[in-house]
């Protein structure tokens, strides 16, 4: 299992302003790193609409 830390970027509902997060997860791939960091953004802000931008291997 490797470290990956994963950049998501977010767009608030309703109109209002953006912006990007940083995740560090452990994943085994990088496919894996971007769905495990999509799953913990919508957990904290399910309102919110998320895409990844970059994953970088540690």
């Amino acid at each position: 299992m490797a470290r990956y830390s994963v950049n998501l970027t977010f767009k608030k509902p309703n109109g209002g302003s953006g912006g990007n997060k940083w995740f560090s997860v452990n994943a085994t791939s990088e496919s894996e790193a971007k769905k495990t960091a999509l799953e913990h953004a919508k957990s904290q802000n399910p309102d919110y609409l998320w895409s990844v931008d970059k994953v970088r291997a540690l």
